[in-house]
């Protein structure tokens, strides 16, 4: 544990002196074009991750190095001002010390933005992974130790959009569709009652003020089902959205939206607590200068509990600060805060998490990156309460 406090200290040292931002610095993606319009794009990510806590355990922590390896072949067709694209990802990581919980991720996604003419426009995204969640955390939270490999999981979206209006007239209206699933496939005695689906319907209504300012209005309802029915009673629900806000955009640089209104959600089991309140998401960018700019983002809703509870009040604050000290050279600083309250159980989560990360640009294709992750949870559970530290060094490498 000494030695991995050295080593943290050493590249906070080297960072703050010398590094780069995650987003100043672009990989840039040549494509490989063939004749029949389809271009492909093909990139790698390597990372050597060091985790002095790989089952997010309050006590008796283990370490390991991890290697992570993530190739990635994209496909895009371009027609028009129409836009089709499909990605297939994959995702290898081997723990050196403790082999039970290497793992291999797969994600394939599509998406298509198809524009019918300058008033009528599709959009259209899917994905379908199988996925994996560390022990320790989601449905292990709490248990790492006593559990011997990561939980096992598939998930499948499918989200689609339909917006009527040119897109710089005064109005413009979006009505919106998404279905959500996720199914574990292992620790069938934890996940058999935490199998679920949703389907959402909504709408947004955007109006030009001018001055580069957009009023929004959404109205969306969730609708939530479990495959199955655990002992405590049905957890199916129905959630409705009603919110207003803008979105300022004065330059590239610099920007807000704001999204604040009013959330309620209502069970099917008259014994589980209904949720009515505020909810809110907010983003600003604000770049004082060219080269240097900060994120703020802050927001409040109710979620699906991994474990305990009826729901999670979650409550979010992040705020990162990018600066390019050089055209190759940029370094990020950051910092989030996530406030969980459950309800139907007695437990308040608070997670702090800082980063400081850094990018260097070898070549236009080549990407060197290296930072610290500090997290900090702090629980009214005592088995959900961990501290972690990581350090890593990654490339990443596109054509």
């Amino acid at each position: 544990m000494y030695c991995n406090v050295i080593l943290c200290r050493s590249v906070l040292a080297v960072l703050l002196f010398g590094s780069i931002d995650l987003s100043a610095q672009e990989l840039v993606r040549n494509a490989i074009r063939t004749e029949s319009g389809i271009d492909f794009i093909p990139e790698l990510r390597f990372e050597l991750r060091h985790d002095d806590n790989i089952a997010n355990a309050p006590e008796a922590e283990r370490s390991s190095w991890i290697s992570l390896l993530t190739p990635k072949l994209t496909a895009q067709l371009l027609s028009g001002p129409n836009e089709y694209q499909a990605a297939l990802e994959l995702a290898s990581g081997s723990y050196l010390s403790s082999s039970d919980d290497s793992y291999l991720d797969w994600n394939f996604s599509t998406a298509a933005l198809v524009e019918l003419s300058h008033r009528h426009r599709f959009d259209i995204k899917g994905r379908y992974a199988a996925a994996h969640e560390a022990r320790g955390t989601g449905i292990t939270e709490g248990q790492g130790n006593n559990l011997t490999e990561p939980a096992d999981l598939r998930l499948f979206s499918v989200q689609g959009a339909y917006e009527y209006g040119a897109k710089n007239s005064r109005t413009r209206l979006r009505l919106l569709t998404a279905y959500y699933d996720k199914d574990y496939r292992n620790y069938e005695a934890l996940t058999q009652f935490r199998t679920y689906h949703s389907i959402k319907l909504g709408t947004e209504l955007y109006y030009n003020t001018g001055a580069n300012t957009r009023l929004i209005t959404e109205i969306s309802r969730l609708h939530t089902r479990y495959d199955n029915t655990d002992i405590s009673g049905s957890r199916d629900s129905d959630t409705m959205n009603y919110r207003l806000g803008g979105r300022w955009q004065p330059s590239e640089l610099t920007s807000a939206e704001l999204r604040f209104g009013y959330q309620n959600r209502q069970f099917d089991n008259p014994q589980r607590q209904d949720f009515s309140g505020l909810a809110w998401e907010t983003a600003v960018q604000w770049a004082p200068l060219s080269y240097s700019r900060f994120n703020l983002s802050t927001g409040r809703q109710s979620k699906e509990p991994d474990t305990q509870g009826d729901f999670v009040k979650e409550t979010h604050y992040s705020l990162f600060w990018h600066h390019q000290w050089q055209p190759l050279f940029s370094s990020s600083l950051g910092v989030k805060r996530v406030n969980d309250d459950y309800t139907g159980f007695d437990r308040r989560d608070r997670l702090t998490s800082y980063q400081l990360s850094g990018k260097y640009s070898l070549l236009p294709q080549l990407l060197l990156n290296a930072g610290v992750r500090l997290h900090r949870n702090n629980s009214s559970q005592a088995n959900i309460e961990f501290d972690k530290n990581e350090v890593f060094v990654a490339v990443q490498f596109a054509l």
